[in-house]
């Protein structure tokens, strides 16, 4: 759907009002500019502009997918470490209870 204040060529009464509507916003969101060479309403009559306009590029650039590289055997290590410290003080809790309980029975 177009916008409401999108304008055509024939919204304009000669070639050079519609090139002066271009430089306004070169990005040319009202298409006036069929074909890219800077030049509004090529067809329209009256006075003319013929001075192109440099119209707004978007460029792409690719970027590359990158992957997340292996955190390694180190980050491996660390937390096999912490859950080796976990089940220790859960053993040792629990060798403590039974200590605890065989003086009490």
């Amino acid at each position: 759907a177009r916008a409401v204040d999108d304008k055509n060529c024939s919204d304009f009464t000669t070639q050079a009002d519609a090139q002066a509507h271009l430089r306004d916003d070169p990005s040319d969101p009202d298409r006036l500019d069929d074909d890219g060479n800077g030049i509004a309403c090529e067809s329209n009559g009256g006075a003319q502009d013929r001075n192109p306009v440099a119209t707004a590029t978007v460029r792409v650039i690719a970027v590359p997918a990158t992957t997340v590289a292996s955190t390694g055997p180190r980050e491996n290590l660390i937390a096999l470490g912490g859950a080796a410290v976990v089940l220790l003080l859960a053993g040792s809790r629990l060798r403590g209870r039974k200590a605890f309980g065989a003086h009490f029975n």
